[in-house]
């Protein structure tokens, strides 16, 4: 299986863990923060083989793609993904989570999450699927 087709597996079945995640989070009465923490994370690494999906799909295109802001913007650029804002708010976060840690932070990143879903899901669906 080449690494292309592999990132984009791992990012399908990421984005469906963040979707349990959300659903977890939002059926928690209790607010615990280990579930918020835990969704924090999965954001986290759904986002990050974002953008290395992207990244790989672009690479087997001839384009190179060397961070996530160049790979969000060659994603919008060939029609990928869409919502400009919303894709460089979601790198916003993942760099408020990745690089400190913020009590204030986590739960404004967390409330955001669900709101991120979506276009991580349209990503998914518009990421052209590459041969082996």
């Amino acid at each position: 299986m080449s690494k292309a087709r592999e990132l984009l597996g791992d990012f399908a079945h990421a984005v469906d863990r963040l979707a349990a995640a959300c659903d977890r989070v939002a059926a928690d009465a209790t607010g615990e923060a280990l579930l918020r923490d835990g969704l924090i994370q999965r954001f986290e690494f759904c986002f990050e083989l974002a953008w290395k999906a992207i990244q790989s799909v672009a690479g087997t295109e001839g384009v190179v793609v060397r961070s996530p802001k160049t790979a969000l913007a060659h994603a919008l650029q060939a029609g990928w993904s869409q919502d400009e804002a919303l894709w460089f708010r979601m790198l916003e976060a993942r760099n408020l989570c990745a690089h400190t840690y913020d009590e204030v932070v986590a739960e404004e990143v967390a409330g955001e999450v669900p709101r991120f879903l979506p276009a991580l899901r349209a990503l998914r669906s518009g990421l052209p699927q590459v041969s082996e």
